[in-house]
């Protein structure tokens, strides 16, 4: 063991009442309902959401959540975090592991993390906004079989768009981390 281990940190940007308490940013119009599944449960909608521009301190507005997670998700380039994301809606401060877990990842996608790796770890980090997962992925004995990372890829990549199925969920993202659990 120890062959495939890799290490990843995932964190999650707060909910629509997390951007409207940040202290500069604004929502216009009020929010008027839960629009998303139970795994997503306490995004709201609202008619819009404005937010000063990282290059230009210019007013972007955007019409739905979903468009401003897509926006801020994208800044996080490279395996890493952005402050000026993070500034526009504050991370995710988690209160246990498996709150974590449950928030950021669809159930089929921790199954899949079971069934495909030898071991893993997992552990909350900076202040419990971070959850840190280290994984040793299975070598598979069979030489005409895929192995178990690319069999995980293969049964996951662009199953996105259901609780259930996606990989992470909306305002989730990850940056890459060298240091091991084990």
């Amino acid at each position: 063991m120890g062959v495939n281990k890799d290490t990843k940190i995932f964190y999650k940007h707060g909910d629509a009442d997390a951007f409207a308490a940040v202290g500069g940013q604004s929502t216009t119009g009020s929010i008027t309902a839960n629009l998303f599944t139970d795994k997503e449960k306490g995004w709201k909608e609202a008619d819009s959401f404005t937010y000063r521009n990282e290059d230009n301190n210019a007013d972007i507005t955007k019409d739905s959540w979903k468009e401003v997670m897509a926006d801020l998700q994208a800044k996080h380039t490279g395996g890493n975090k952005n402050a000026y994301a993070e500034g526009v809606v504050p991370l995710t401060t988690f209160a246990s592991i498996e709150i974590a877990k449950n928030e950021i990842f669809g159930p089929n996608m921790l199954a899949a993390y079971d069934t495909h790796c030898d071991r893993q770890e997992w552990a909350l980090v900076e202040g419990d906004k971070g959850l840190k997962h280290t994984r040793d992925w299975k070598i598979e004995p069979d030489a005409t079989k895929d192995g178990h990372y690319a069999q995980f890829k293969t049964e996951h990549d662009g199953k996105h768009n259901t609780p259930e199925d996606y990989y992470l969920g909306l305002g989730a993202f990850i940056t890459s981390d060298s240091s091991h659990l084990f």
